[in-house]
């Protein structure tokens, strides 16, 4: 990779930034010390990094098929601006995404669970 990075795919199960460099420990029990690390964790942080300079809301959204007919050429917005808003928006290819309504629910199965 470019300018020495490095890609490793591993589960990160602890992970220190208290000296110069970044330390994080792997599951398979290897160790990672580097200048810069970037953790690809997906949606959720990991309890191992704690961090003030984040948070989580969790919104929804769904798409149609792309639309033969193109009903909105000039790439619309409809955004209603409640606590709860809901937007309507469309793509290149012509499809309509209608999502909104921020939640602070962080966990996987209790946002799948949500009306």
């Amino acid at each position: 990779m470019a300018r020495g990075a490095r890609l490793f795919e591993a589960e990160a199960v602890e992970f220190d930034t208290s000296a110069r460099s970044v330390g994080v420990q792997l599951k398979n029990g290897r160790q990672i010390e580097a200048r810069s690390v970037i953790l690809a964790t997906g949606y959720v942080m990991p309890a191992i990094v704690q961090s003030t300079i984040h948070t989580v809301s969790s919104s929804w959204a769904i798409a149609t098929t792309p639309q033969p007919q193109n009903i909105w050429k000039e790439g619309e917005l409809i955004w209603e601006d409640s606590q709860k808003y809901l937007y309507a928006r469309t793509t290149s290819a012509g499809r309509i995404i209608v999502g909104g309504e921020d939640s602070d629910e962080e966990s996987p199965s209790p946002r799948r669970a949500m009306p």
